[in-house]
């Protein structure tokens, strides 16, 4: 093996090392940020929880807004810091659904009524079909 063999690999082999190392400190970047968020949750929980236990004079009207915003807050801790996800998510939605050909609205009231007729012969053949077994089972072997 030659000199520049050798040389290549170990530089390769520290690509590969600066590479793993990133990835563990997003790994850890991503599970800190979980817990944090896991945490700052449970804090919402017990705190309507507490609320409501030890408030239970408060009308029924309150305890309803105070799930209400408890909700709210579990929502915004949970997508907090994914906003540029979801806005992406939704904007790549919007650019797909555009793509979608769309048929022509006689086509579509024609394959509407299509299939109500088929769902409505279909429910007439599974009723006669239930009434002719029950008639077997129930009168003719029960007598």
């Amino acid at each position: 093996m030659s000199k520049q063999d050798s040389e290549n690999k170990v530089a390769t082999s520290v690509v590969v090392s600066d590479r793993l190392q990133q990835q563990v400190k997003q790994v850890r970047k991503s599970a800190i940020s979980v817990a944090v968020r896991m945490i700052f949750i449970l804090l919402v929980i017990a705190g309507a929880i507490l609320l409501l236990q030890y408030r239970p004079d408060l009308p029924p009207y309150l305890q309803n807004v105070v799930s209400a915003i408890s909700a709210l807050l579990i929502i915004v801790i949970c997508i907090w810091g994914n906003f540029y996800r979801f806005i992406r998510y939704v904007r790549e939605s919007i650019t797909e659904l555009k793509k979608v050909v769309w048929p022509e609205k006689s086509y579509a009231v024609r394959m509407t009524g299509f299939v109500l007729v088929f769902v409505t012969i279909l429910a007439v053949f599974i009723y006669g079909v239930d009434t002719v077994v029950s008639w077997v089972l129930f009168d003719l072997l029960m007598r």
